[in-house]
């Protein structure tokens, strides 16, 4: 058996394999699909779907609540305590009994009812006030700005859940639409061309070779047609995983039903989420350096408590007591210097964070806009390379049925018309996946 036909037939069975295995299934399996996802559909599927953007809205909770529990220390607290005991007197000074107040390590206790003096039973209400502590509204500027930073690091997560949405819609795109371009080069291109061949070799016109060359170029676009399918199959099946939708009913368009007005369901700004989130980081730590140096400054604490008891000993009995206190921090074995450099060496360390995010934001800008540039011109020069191509095609077709050119030249006008419409495919998936990925990049999002 000739070389050539040997190879053929491989090549018949190889496809007809591949078409048993993924073609057939996949056409049953497309008579199911959904209607095809359009990129809004995508991405708003991809936000809804994702764990990480669930956990990240969460952590913005946690962060809101902080800011609530700092602004705690601008108000009094109220404990209600009481104590019994027998024995040995004043025993109930013995029990340590404080109120479940925020605060107690500014010392507030059960006052009245906690003091050796008291006859138990006894109880009462314990009431403190932070009137002046220059840490608390620091701290509570750098829990706003936390909470800030944790919104903008949701909008990371949601840039990373929308480009990982992007990549896998444009695969999909990109492979469904070289399984149609292969199907219609078979169909309008070659299988024409073959039954002209076979017509002539019939009649003794042109050389058996003919016939079996432009056969193998037929069954060589049906195997990459047979491919594609499969690849476009496991590439919606895995969109579908991504969404959280059913990976045997998800479909896409092709490329020769989009444009590029499909990105208009993103909206555009000029800031980035990395960017937003390194500047709140460093309000923060500079809100937390200033929290730091107010360890310097006084602290003035006021408490009131009011009750009853058994009796007193040694002194009177009062059902009241009152006091203001002042802490001056004098010597602490130099640890409120340390710690307020080691909180200045934190807040020039975030500073430079937004430097290098900046960077990172800048140099991704670049990198997007080198690849949108290089697509552009390529399309338009393959734009008019397959005019040319299909001119060729025409020319060298008619030459051949009038006896005037070979094969070949068919053959090869063919191979140009395959190579450019594949490269027009792929570049205009990687094209819109480049711009719709910049675009989310700089705090883009999904239109409302």
């Amino acid at each position: 058996m000739r070389p050539c036909v040997f190879r053929s037939l491989v090549r018949t069975l190889l496809a007809a394999c591949l078409s048993a295995m993924f073609l057939i299934p996949s056409l049953s399996f497309g008579a199911q699909f959904l209607k095809p996802l359009d990129l809004k559909a995508v991405l708003v599927l991809a936000e809804d779907y994702s764990p990480d953007l669930k956990v990240a809205r969460q952590r913005e909770i946690e962060a809101e609540k902080n800011i609530h529990i700092q602004q705690a220390y601008l108000y009094p607290t109220l404990d209600a305590g009481g104590v019994a005991t027998t024995g040995f007197p004043g025993f109930n000074n013995q029990m340590q009994i404080s109120g479940p107040g925020y605060n107690n390590d500014l010392g507030a206790s059960g006052m009245m009812y906690a003091s050796p003096f008291s006859q138990t039973p006894a109880g009462g209400l314990t009431s403190q006030l932070d009137v002046l502590d220059l840490k608390i509204p620091y701290r509570i500027r750098q829990a706003r700005a936390l909470y800030r930073a944790e919104k903008a690091r949701t909008e990371i997560i949601r840039y990373q859940v929308d480009w990982s949405a992007l990549k896998y819609y444009f695969s999909s795109v990109r492979d469904s639409g070289i399984h149609k371009l292969w199907a219609q080069i078979d169909k309008t291109q070659i299988l024409p061309v073959y039954r002209k061949v076979v017509y002539f070799v019939n009649r003794g016109q042109h050389n058996m070779a003919d016939e079996l060359l432009i056969r193998d170029q037929l069954e060589e676009a049906e195997l990459e047609a047979a491919s594609y399918q499969a690849l476009y199959g496991q590439a919606a099946q895995k969109l579908g995983v991504y969404i959280g939708l059913d990976p045997e009913k998800v479909s896409v368009f092709s490329p020769d039903q989009l444009n590029d007005d499909m990105l208009s369901v993103l909206t555009s700004t000029s800031v980035s989420a990395y960017i937003t989130q390194a500047e709140f980081h460093s309000q923060s730590a500079h809100a937390f350096l200033l929290s730091r140096k107010a360890e310097n400054y006084p602290r003035i604490t006021a408490k009131a408590g009011a009750g009853s008891a058994a009796g007193s000993r040694v002194v009177g009995i009062q059902d009241y007591a009152a006091g203001v206190g002042i802490s001056v921090p004098i010597f602490e074995g130099f640890g409120i210097t340390s710690r307020i450099e080691q909180a200045r060496a934190r807040a020039k360390e975030k500073d430079e964070a937004v430097k290098s995010l900046r960077l990172f934001v800048a140099v991704a800008n670049k990198t997007y806009d080198e690849r949108i540039a290089f697509d552009q011109a390529e399309l338009l020069f393959l734009d008019r390379e397959l005019k040319t191509d299909f001119d060729a095609y025409k020319v060298s077709l008619h030459r051949y049925v009038t006896y005037v050119g070979p094969l070949v030249d068919v053959r090869e006008a063919i191979r140009d018309l395959e190579r450019v419409e594949t490269q027009i495919v792929v570049d205009k998936t990687d094209l819109w996946l480049a711009q719709s990925s910049k675009i989310i990049l700089n705090g883009g999002a999904v239109r409302q």
